[in-house]
């Protein structure tokens, strides 16, 4: 069997049967095996990303499937440092409530839930399926650490709330923050559109002053060189400020 046939039965096992992977695996088990496994499943999620991406976008996709590979590979070292602070954040709060195993034991049930990534980026259905991510997670913990699905739970979803919660408070922030902005640049412009109306409630009567006393001597009056009938008692902005200067 090789290493894709081999990467694919132990997805295959971790989703279908998740309870039984995870009692019979070893907490003794390296970094190596998983990280290897979590970089496939980092990759599959991009490409999978890429292709229902290109679908929708039909020939305004841009790139190509070796882009995604390349950025895969420079996001990969990103990703791996972001997995290890993860498990560092959800290890203590195991220690908190009394979890038994190790940070190593920890990074497994992480690295291990990874097995549906690929599948949580297909549109529409991928929120569904990030809820059974979490629940396969929950099991990792619960074995790994030997303590209560609800403490198990609490690990795993506490931390994840937490960060929702900031980041929804930072976004929240950033948008007053920019309302607010545009609010003290707006207050501006009452005082302008004031000034305006004033401008245009006193200038067109001297203009009206001035185009009458032409009509009273000459019957007709010229503005660019162009004649106007007596009557013609019509002007807009740019007449307005050419006889005002």
């Amino acid at each position: 069997m090789n290493l894709i046939q081999a990467h694919f039965m132990m997805m295959k096992q971790i989703i279908m049967s998740p309870k039984s992977f995870f009692d019979g695996l070893s907490t003794n088990e390296g970094y190596k095996k998983v990280l290897v496994f979590t970089i496939i499943n980092v990759v599959v999620a991009l490409i999978v990303s890429f292709i229902f991406s290109a679908l929708f976008a039909g020939n305004k996709a841009t790139g190509g499937l070796g882009m995604i590979i390349l950025g895969s590979v420079i996001m990969i070292p990103f990703i791996l440092v972001g997995f290890f602070i993860w498990t560092a954040i959800l290890h203590v709060v195991v220690k908190i409530l009394g979890g038994k195993g190790t940070y190593n034991g920890s990074f497994l049930a992480v690295g291990y839930s990874t097995a549906l990534m690929p599948f949580t980026v297909i549109p529409f259905i991928g929120m569904v399926i990030a809820l059974y991510y979490l629940y396969i997670e929950i099991v990792g913990f619960r074995k790994i650490h030997q303590f209560s699905t609800v403490k198990a739970a609490i690990t795993v979803i506490l931390p994840a709330a937490l960060i929702f919660v900031m980041l929804f408070a930072l976004i929240a922030v950033i948008g007053i923050a920019f309302l607010s902005a545009i609010g003290q640049g707006g207050l501006n412009n009452p005082n302008q559109l004031q000034n305006m109306q004033q401008y245009k409630q006193t200038v067109p009567q001297d203009v009206q002053e001035q185009m009458q006393q032409i009509q009273d001597s000459s019957g007709t009056y010229n503005y660019n060189d162009t004649t106007y009938p007596t009557g013609y008692n019509t002007y807009d902005d740019s007449m307005m400020q050419d006889a005002t200067q």
